[in-house]
């Protein structure tokens, strides 16, 4: 994450002697974005209450602030370190970024100074923002990194990890999906254990709603087309209803179970909502029981076979090995939301090279 550190004038103060050097390192680390003025780094050259490594940093990161404060503008979250309040942490917003507050006492815990935190609901997940942050970067044109430390928290346990982080005080981003199979359905799932307040940011915490029933959503329809000789000829089928629905609603993708599939008692049930499904599927194939609105065949009617949990496992190699060019070329409607997401990994997850010493 961007950290600027403002009205740091004494350095001869013990705590803050401690918090700085927990920032240098946290720089020489590349676990941040550590920002400046050149004051701030020619009174650590000129002090003796700094060693040689910590004066070696300060040097590199005053011969790179102004590529610091270019790339800090495709940036619209930061951490302002004032190190002339012992507030508790508090949101602001100033000259276009959203900012969290923090006094100089909170870095001198070396706790303070690790990679931000990413609370996703399955270990895989993170597998796939690895790629969506990716792909931002090259959009951005920027030679920025994006790193986390990774919490997993699947089930009721991601609200608790969430709760653990606020009250701790940690930097901490959770993605969330929203588990809706039909546009006007209710969220469900994980998702519903979280606050509409939970979705702003909060001290140092956010939560986000990926705005799509699951990960997999995110899979754009390309990749599956690249994996589907795996799968049997009756799957690979309905892979060709899935992209024909797709021509003629592009909204699908973010609402169909990608894993389970979906059955015709399914769309019933959805549909419940308002129609959506049932006329969208009428005007591709005819099925007996859509028609008549019902269905007690012994094994239920099946509109769309499901690619199976181990999907994202599958699609993950395919991703990982294509160009962030050739991924945006096929993302389409996909676009805004791996944009959106990728916005908030980039503001969240930047750092910088490690510096040698």
């Amino acid at each position: 994450m961007l950290i600027e550190i403002i009205n740091c004038n004494d350095f001869d103060d013990n705590n803050k002697i401690i918090a700085i050097n927990n920032l240098l390192s946290c720089a020489r680390q590349g676990k941040h974005l550590i920002l400046a003025d050149k004051n701030f780094y020619r009174e650590i050259l000129k002090s003796n209450n700094f060693g040689t490594i910590e004066k070696m940093v300060a040097n590199k990161l005053l011969e790179n602030i102004r590529e610091f404060r270019d790339i800090s503008k495709i940036l619209s979250l930061k951490v302002l370190v004032d190190f002339s309040s012992i507030e508790e942490p508090i949101n602001s917003c100033f000259e276009g970024y959203n900012i969290i507050n923090l006094s100089y006492k909170y870095f001198m815990d070396t706790s303070s100074i690790e990679l931000s935190n990413i609370l996703c609901e399955d270990s895989l997940d993170y597998e796939m923002y690895k790629i969506i942050g990716r792909y931002y970067k090259f959009k951005k044109n920027t030679n920025l990194n994006i790193d986390f430390k990774v919490i997993h928290g699947g089930g009721t346990r991601i609200k608790r990890e969430f709760e653990n982080s606020k009250s701790s005080n940690s930097l901490c981003l959770c993605l969330l999906d929203n588990d809706k199979k039909h546009p006007m359905s209710p969220k469900g799932g994980t998702i519903c254990l979280f606050s509409e307040e939970d979705f702003k940011l909060k001290k140092t915490v956010k939560a986000l709603d990926i705005e799509v029933h699951e990960v997999e959503s995110l899979i754009p329809i390309e990749i599956l087309d690249e994996i589907i000789g795996e799968y049997e000829p009756v799957t690979r089928k309905s892979h060709l209803l899935l992209i024909k629905l797709l021509t003629r609603e592009e909204r699908v993708k973010f609402y169909l179970d990608h894993k389970k599939g979906l059955k015709v008692n399914d769309v019933f049930c959805f549909d419940q909502n308002g129609m959506f499904w049932t006329p969208l599927i009428k005007s591709i194939t005819s099925n007996f029981c859509l028609t008549s609105g019902r269905c007690n065949c012994t094994d239920p009617c099946t509109i769309i076979i499901g690619y199976g949990n181990n999907l994202l496992e599958k699609t993950l190699p395919y991703l990982q090995k294509k160009s962030s060019n050739k991924i945006e070329e096929n993302l389409k409607y996909l676009k805004s939301y791996w944009d959106s997401i990728g916005s908030e990994l980039l503001n969240w997850g930047c750092c910088y090279d490690k510096i040698r010493c």
